[in-house]
């Protein structure tokens, strides 16, 4: 038996309603990205997509948590390459946050459209402008009014802008629940990708007004939250070199080759791929949870895991049980499997 198989069919069982990996039972999913200023969220929309063909997922919508107009076609450009052009797309309707830039410009924390930009214009895609995706708040809504109840993962791997909007939402057509009572019934759980553990932050936590939606999310979400920090995929360099003929024409490829400045081959830390990996198979024996505690969040959105429990704040962060080794071959082989 390879690691793969035994991987899927190890069952963990956790407190706090924290989500297991069941054999047969793939999650019902949501995924929140920032799909613009790096390009390992574009390699981390590969892996969901392969894991989608695998059976192993299914994904309920996507959701884009920067402002412009180009994230949400690149998103759909991923999207239909794998043959999943039909998965929901909602987009941040906030031109301000974490927008700009340039494919001129170098690649960077705050070049919000190093790769986007060619991704929506070079690639089959169903949106050509983020103002033809709705708005990820009411999609959101829709998507989880329809849900059974405590049935979705949710998974974030940029700020947390859009669950801290979804939480104030109130009341509307899908739905006669409020934003948090709305969560509390169809969230079994979520899982965040970003910041540092035991304490630090990243820029999804505190990069450029992100920490007032950081701090909302972390100090007010009402179900379980897995904190998949920096620590976990930072230290593991993943590219595309495997598969070569697998990936050709990839638009995810291709977003590493704008980012590098025309090397595709050029590795990234692979941050969002932990979140995704986690998110989607949960433990198993790739990786434990330290409980016991909960993040501590100050006004700039750095945490400090902090021991003793609080009322209404289940968390957990993802610790790694297995050599660096071990996941990056597992990350490549997800992003490098190609289409069917």
């Amino acid at each position: 038996m390879n690691l793969h198989s035994l991987l899927l069919g190890v069952v963990v069982l956790l407190p706090f309603g924290f989500s297991t990996l069941n054999a047969g039972e793939a999650p019902r999913y949501i995924l929140d990205t920032d799909l613009a200023s790096d390009c390992d969220d574009a390699a981390a929309v590969a892996m969901a997509n392969a894991l989608m063909d695998r059976g192993e997922v299914r994904i309920l919508a996507m959701m884009i948590s920067t402002g412009g107009s180009y994230s949400a076609p690149a998103l759909s450009a991923i999207n239909t390459w794998y043959g999943h052009g039909a998965i929901p797309i909602g987009t941040l309707k906030d031109p301000t946050f974490w927008s700009g830039g340039g494919s001129e410009k170098p690649s960077g924390a705050y070049n919000y459209e190093s790769y986007t930009p060619i991704l929506a214009e070079r690639f089959p895609t169903t949106l050509k402008s983020g103002a033809d995706a709705p708005d990820a708040i009411d999609l959101y809504r829709q998507t989880l009014a329809e849900q059974p109840d405590a049935s979705v993962v949710i998974n974030t791997i940029g700020p947390l802008i859009n669950l801290a909007r979804l939480m104030e939402s109130g009341p509307d057509d899908h739905s006669s629940l409020n934003g948090l009572e709305l969560i509390r019934a169809k969230v079994k759980q979520l899982v965040v990708t970003g910041g540092k553990n035991p304490a630090g932050s990243s820029s999804n936590f505190s990069k450029s007004g992100a920490g007032v939606h950081t701090r909302k999310v972390l100090d007010g979400w009402p179900t379980p939250i897995v904190f998949v920090g920096n620590e976990v995929g930072g230290p593991i360099l993943t590219g595309w070199r495997r598969n070569p003929g697998a990936t050709e024409g990839n638009p995810a490829r291709e977003a590493y080759r704008l980012f590098h400045a025309g090397d595709a081959l050029k590795e990234r830390a692979s941050w969002d791929q932990a979140g995704i990996l986690y998110a989607i198979r949960g433990p198993g024996m790739l990786f434990e949870l330290v409980e016991g505690g909960y993040q501590k969040v100050a006004d700039d959105g750095s945490t400090t895991w902090t021991s003793g429990m609080v009322s209404g704040r289940h968390h957990a962060y993802v610790r790694k049980r297995v050599k660096d080794e071990v996941l990056k071959d597992m990350f490549e082989d997800l992003m490098t499997q190609g289409r069917k």
